[in-house]
């Protein structure tokens, strides 16, 4: 019944077994937001496929693209001193240096299917300056300032050097040319204690950035030029992230009996995030910047925590609330109605401490008590694209201190 070696071919799977009615079960999957479907049925799936000949569902040119080497190999080095210029006064001054060597090698596929080996090679260093600055303006209260430089290095599967050519103007690669995404940083904060058991502070920053690393579509550009599609991976030119952060905690000691055991407290950052992206338009057929929010940004993050500590127990119970953020572009850059955006979400976690003896403590941890979801969608809400569910997750550990 199988008339084809090959398991790209429908003809590999035998006979009628293309047709799902094959593998339905007479009963709907259980999904509270309403019918989805008839369920698949597991048995009939794994005698399917307990059946079909080994060999032929390897293809070899599939198996060698996702098989490829990569050495990265960061010498680094710093200097670093401070000074009190006045009791009240502190600096902290240094620079660090990072050199780089990467390689990666791996194979390409021609349109055809034949493959042939690809390499590339890429030396680098970044110097990463640094300043740090602390003025009391009393016993309780301090400003603090920071100027730093970061580097964040692509990660291997975005830099892979596999190549496959799908047509004559189709390609699908990783990019072993990115540049690491640099950063320059400004911080400017005060802070202020609570007595012995509290702090509020406020922080003002302000991120620089460039190369961040995102997909896009590279036809049109370098040899890639008589190319429509080429899904890959690119350097954003620039972007900006500036915002505040709020924080306070808080023991409250002076309450009456058992409730001097009471910690509360609260953070939340609100940022705003610019971009510049491009990626191919099909109208013009050439390369479009486009301006956008930064992936993976949200705008508002807050958490609020209510703790107990006293004596042998510890408590926290925590709220985690974030807005929505760009997760990726869409196959067209250029286009917002083909945003991935991750909805906004809360999660609420639960984490308790007991302890029987001085060196043993019985623990448990509840995440996600609220059965949060996970849910993004294309542009707007209404067009959901994931909507997943884990559940609530129990842990029961015993701690033992032998020190």
């Amino acid at each position: 019944s199988y008339s084809s070696n090959s398991a790209t071919n429908p003809a590999y799977w035998g006979a009628g077994s293309t047709l799902l009615s094959a593998f339905v079960k007479d009963s709907t999957l259980d999904f509270s937001l309403g019918n989805i479907g008839a369920a698949m049925d597991p048995e009939a799936v794994r005698a399917r496929l307990a059946a079909l000949p080994r060999d032929p569902a390897r293809v070899a040119s599939a198996s060698a693209l996702a098989d490829y080497t990569v050495h990265e190999d960061i010498d680094a080095g710093y200097v670093q001193a401070s000074v009190d210029l006045s009791p009240a006064w502190m600096v902290l001054a240094g620079v660090r240096h990072e050199r780089t060597q990467f390689d990666a090698s791996g194979f390409q596929s021609s349109v055809t299917g034949a493959l042939s080996p690809t390499a590339s090679s890429k030396g680098y260093g970044n110097w990463l300056p640094g300043l740090h600055t602390r003025y009391k303006l009393d016993r309780d209260t301090q400003l603090r300032a920071a100027w730093t430089n970061v580097v964040v290095r692509p990660n291997f599967d975005q830099l892979s050097p596999a190549i496959t050519l799908a047509s004559t103007t189709e390609a699908t690669l990783g990019n072993p040319l990115l540049n690491p995404m640099r950063g320059r940083n400004l911080d400017l904060g005060v802070e202020r204690m609570l007595g012995s058991d509290g702090a509020v502070s406020a922080y003002l920053f302000h991120k620089d950035i460039k190369d961040f690393t995102y997909a896009t579509n590279l036809a049109g550009t370098g040899p890639w030029t008589a190319y429509t599609s080429v899904t890959s991976y690119a350097n954003g030119p620039k972007a900006q992230v500036q915002g505040v952060e709020l924080s306070w905690q808080q023991q409250l000691r002076g309450l009456p009996g058992w409730m001097s055991g009471l910690l509360v407290g609260a953070n939340a950052a609100f940022t705003h995030s610019s971009a510049d992206v491009s990626g191919y338009d099909t109208a013009s057929k050439a390369q479009r910047l486009r301006s956008t929010r930064l992936p993976g940004q949200s705008d508002t993050t807050v958490n609020l925590m209510l703790g107990y500590d006293a004596g042998p127990l510890s408590a926290r119970l925590a709220l985690n609330k974030k807005s929505k953020y760009l997760l990726q572009f869409g196959s067209d850059v250029t286009n917002p109605a083909l945003d991935q955006i991750v909805a906004g979400q809360r999660q609420v976690d639960l984490s308790l401490g007991f302890k029987l003896t001085p060196s043993v403590e019985v623990t448990f941890e509840g995440v996600n008590l609220n059965n949060e979801h996970y849910y993004t969608y294309l542009g707007q809400p209404a067009l959901n694209q994931q909507y997943e569910k884990y559940g609530r997750t129990y842990k029961v550990g015993v701690k033992l201190a032998l020190f």
